[in-house]
């Protein structure tokens, strides 16, 4: 690529070789700064080819302040611990697509998504006003981003550090329940309609990686609380024709949650249309071990999704019928029943041997 001395300009180059020319120029024409943001399968590509090692290191050399975002992995974690050594380098979940920017240019190359071929073309700018766009957009990513040391531990060692965060963009909310998705091996969610509706609409690939592993003997798959009525009849069956276990909730509790083994995530707010404001993610064990205890209370009492189906279906009026599967939980609900009870009590037992083995507890 010619020099741009003299005049701003932005174009696209073809071809690996003269993409490749062109980020070897960027790098010589830096001075202060060089900041890169690349996907999980650019670090092999920036130390394995020697043209561009040597051009990190040549800027390194002449003082230029070099840092890299990447998505530090398992498959690319000894390529990002020696570019580790020659700048500073954070890692960030999930992130797309590529770009470099100094102190005066722009670099974006246009590499397929998840392949390590060389990109066959790059776009340069040199406009003043897309180059500062460009520095603020890699500062945000940059804030965001945690640093690479703690990323390595975290694949070596095992290590999880504690973070309890409220996302409150509806995209960054959609990637990061997605990604959680994909790592878990058991998911309990309590939710209603808005919160299936979502997910059907943004997570329901995420979530039958869930059920396929536990199809495969991994995990224990997927639990979903919900209140079945006439309105989501239809999306409920889906679930279920799926693999989603489902259980009907009488009464539903204040907030829509999932946890698994792993994380929670919870919102206070109505699931309208399958959107939602903002949600609060936490790998914390409390808040882990609270909700994972909540949802097994809510489960026990639920009626199984089938039931009621078949109730609605025969156009019984569900609304005051409620069917309690466990033994323990409806002789409670009975028991208080008769101490409640003011002057009348009418009861229906099933056989009169059930009738003989209540009457001598002196309850009537």
């Amino acid at each position: 690529m010619s020099s741009v001395a003299g005049g701003e300009k932005t174009e696209v180059v073809y071809g690996t070789p003269n993409v490749l020319n062109t980020e070897i120029q960027f790098f010589s024409n830096a001075r202060l700064k060089v900041d890169t943001c690349m996907d999980y399968t650019r670090p092999s590509l920036a130390l394995g080819i020697k043209s561009i090692r040597k051009s990190f290191l040549d800027a390194k050399d002449r003082d230029v302040k070099l840092r890299y975002i990447t998505e530090i992995t398992t498959e690319n974690i000894s390529y990002c611990k020696e570019l580790m050594k020659i700048a500073y380098v954070r890692h960030l979940d999930g992130i797309k697509g590529n770009f470099m920017v100094s102190e005066k240019e722009y670099l974006a190359p246009a590499a397929p998504n998840n392949t390590s071929n060389i990109a066959s073309q790059i776009i340069y700018n040199n406009l003043q006003e897309i180059v500062e766009q460009q520095q603020y957009m890699f500062e945000t990513l940059w804030s965001k981003a945690i640093p690479s040391e703690q990323r390595v531990r975290e694949i070596e060692e095992g290590v999880h550090p504690v973070s309890t965060r409220i996302l409150e963009d509806q995209d960054q909310i959609i990637n990061e329940i997605r990604r959680l998705n994909y790592k878990q091996r058991r998911l309990s969610v309590c939710s209603g309609f808005g919160g299936m509706q979502m997910s059907y609409k943004h997570f329901f690939d995420s979530i039958m990686s869930i059920v396929d592993k536990h199809r495969n003997g991994e995990g224990e798959g997927m639990r979903w609380a919900t209140n079945i009525d006439k309105e989501n009849l239809d999306l409920v069956k889906v679930f279920l024709k799926a693999g989603i276990q489902i259980r009907h909730m009488k009464n539903m509790p204040p907030m829509n949650f999932g946890v698994s083994e792993i994380a929670m995530a919870a919102t206070i707010e109505n699931q309208d249309g399958g959107k939602v404001q903002s949600f609060l993610i936490s790998n914390d064990p409390l808040y882990i071990n609270h909700f994972n205890s909540l949802f097994e209370e809510i489960w026990k009492d639920g009626t199984d999704a089938k039931q009621r189906i078949a109730l609605i279906e025969e156009g019984a009026d569900v609304a005051d019928i409620e069917v309690i599967p466990s033994a323990a939980r409806a002789r409670e609900l009975y028991l208080d029943a008769l101490k409640k009870a003011q002057k009348d009590i009418r009861i229906v037992f099933p056989t009169t041997n059930a009738f003989r083995h209540e009457k001598p507890s002196g309850r009537y």
